[in-house]
């Protein structure tokens, strides 16, 4: 098919999306349904993130046990029975000494924060691929939405009204970074701009439109 054509096909198909009965601002998803949306997804999201996160707590807490060795040496004292000593110059020679209190404690403080640590990197890491493949991939798929705008009845477009490819859904949902990074200003775009685009909508060429438009 050639440039030409297809350019036509695409006009025909938003010609006919104009020409609903219902006027054109009515095609678009307002701000409250987007919200609701959201509400949707992020309740999905939180849960998803939740069981994730106990999953590496478990993962991780089984894969420091091989560092109990570790705290068993330097800590070895707090396993001793003191309560039944055989006499003063033996109780005196079971007393913990400074150092090796100081010793016990920096080994403890030490796992918890490489555990801590590596528990956040993971996290971090793991929320973002989620939370994007998410979006991208329901998105561009024959939903052509989230479950949230699916279960209201919206939908994810490009601007001639035609389904959006896995490549534009990525990429709309990273452009939801520059919404956020001005003061989440990007977000309350869809109050006042013409098709109801938030500002990664406009970096994308999309829209969200109600699911009685059908597209191609």
């Amino acid at each position: 098919m050639s440039i030409s054509a297809t350019l036509n096909h695409q006009n025909q198909d938003k010609n006919s999306a104009l020409n609903n009965s219902q006027p054109e601002s009515d095609l678009y998803a307002n701000f409250l349904l987007r919200s609701l949306a959201w509400l949707i997804d992020f309740s999905i999201l939180t849960l998803a993130k939740v069981i994730l996160s106990i999953f590496i707590g478990l993962v991780l807490i089984f894969m420091s046990l091989s560092s109990v060795s570790e705290v068993n040496e330097n800590c070895s004292f707090l396993l001793m029975n003191y309560s039944d000593p055989t006499g003063p110059i033996l109780r005196e020679q079971m007393l913990p000494k400074e150092d090796d209190s100081e010793k016990c404690l920096q080994t403890i403080v030490n796992l918890i924060t490489q555990i801590g640590s590596l528990f956040v990197v993971l996290t971090t890491v793991l929320f973002t691929i989620v939370q994007w493949l998410y979006y991208a991939i329901s998105e561009s798929s024959n939903w052509q939405a989230s479950p949230g705008k699916l279960i209201l009845g919206l939908k994810v477009v490009d601007t001639n009204f035609q389904k959006i490819s896995f490549a534009r859904a990525s990429g709309r949902h990273f452009a939801k970074l520059l919404s956020l990074l001005c003061l989440g200003f990007g977000y309350l775009m869809p109050l006042f701009t013409e098709r109801k685009q938030a500002l990664h909508d406009l970096v994308a060429n999309c829209v969200i439109v109600k699911n009685n438009l059908k597209t191609s």
